[in-house]
């Protein structure tokens, strides 16, 4: 997992159990939202982000305010990808948040019980959502397999303005043939398995679930999606390859030079400024207040006590990423 302390100490844990459900007749919901306790109304965080990958160099400079935004804020839904704790995904809520968007993240798809790629989740999230913040305009984000829950979400909310999915999934019997192909040429052992043997086993899944491909194919549900579409992949992403992605009508695709499928876990520069000109070009109400990402006041010594930890290190399929703080 990535941050622990920013996890405790700036986005909080949310249960969410529905009123008209008998007690214990089913699992509570589980999210992640901002923090807005006074300890943290004037914070704010410099950062520099570093991905080194095959030669390939990103480096980026940003500060996040993470001020409360105003009661009636729009909410930006998040959800991660496959293995993926909500944690991994505080660069992109903290980026929202400063554009005026309370950030809420969901559970992980491999968090949730029982797994069905977050397709259920996302349903309940929608409906819990929806009756706790009624009135407030959606904008939903997703990351790999993430993606997979815009449209349940979406069928079960009537307020989502916009999606934007990020290196999405788009069909999981080919991705599950790429990462066994991948895994088979590191491993010996995997190779004396037979390609039937795979391809049954990824069928066995989707039976176990009861899902079909097509509700796993990302072009199929992106062409059924009622709301304005953002994709945005990478040109070296081989589990999510741009080139099998299909631009329809209510689908703006944005494909980045010189991106992987993990490097896209952080919003780089030109993810926030592709994002924004689709928000303004679609003109979607969401009545933004755009900070400037800076700090209002210093920090104090009492905020500072949150930053334990100068240098953070991630690592993700044999890539490393180091934030300093």
């Amino acid at each position: 997992m990535m941050q622990p302390f920013v996890l405790e100490h700036i986005f909080q844990q949310q249960r969410f159990c529905h009123p008209d459900s008998p007690h214990n007749s089913e699992p509570c919901l589980r999210y992640f939202d901002l923090d807005v306790t006074e300890r943290i109304a004037s914070f704010a965080s410099n950062m520099e982000l570093n991905f080194d990958k095959e030669g390939m160099q990103l480096t980026d400079q940003i500060t996040f305010s993470l001020k409360a935004p105003p009661d009636q804020a729009p909410l930006a839904v998040i959800f991660p990808g496959y293995s993926m704790h909500a944690t991994d995904m505080v660069f992109y809520a903290s980026w929202l948040n400063d554009l005026g968007f309370f950030p809420i993240i969901a559970d992980g798809p491999t968090y949730q019980t029982p797994f069905d790629f977050g397709q259920g989740y996302a349903s309940q999230l929608a409906l819990a959502l929806s009756t706790r913040y009624p009135d407030r305009p959606v904008l939903l984000l997703g990351f790999s397999m993430g993606a997979s829950s815009l449209e349940p979400f979406i069928s079960q909310h009537q307020k989502v303005l916009g999606a934007i999915a990020i290196a999405p999934m788009q069909d999981f019997q080919a991705t599950g043939r790429a990462v066994f192909e991948r895994a088979r040429q590191r491993r010996v052992l995997l190779r004396l398995l037979p390609e039937a043997a795979i391809e049954q086993a990824l069928a066995n899944i989707l039976n176990k679930i009861q899902l079909t491909a097509d509700q796993l194919d990302f072009n199929h549900s992106a062409s059924r999606l009622p709301t304005p579409l953002l994709v945005i992949s990478g040109e070296l992403d081989w589990i999510s390859p741009p080139a099998n992605l299909e631009a329809g009508a209510s689908f703006t695709h944005i494909q980045l030079p010189y991106q992987f499928h993990e490097s896209l876990l952080h919003p780089w520069p030109e993810i926030r400024q592709e994002t924004l000109r689709w928000l303004e070009s679609e003109q979607l109400p969401f009545q933004l207040v755009h900070q400037k990402s800076k700090s209002s006041s210093p920090a104090t010594t009492k905020q500072l006590i949150y930053l334990t930890f100068k240098t953070l290190y991630i690592h993700l399929d044999q890539s490393c990423y180091s934030l300093n703080v």
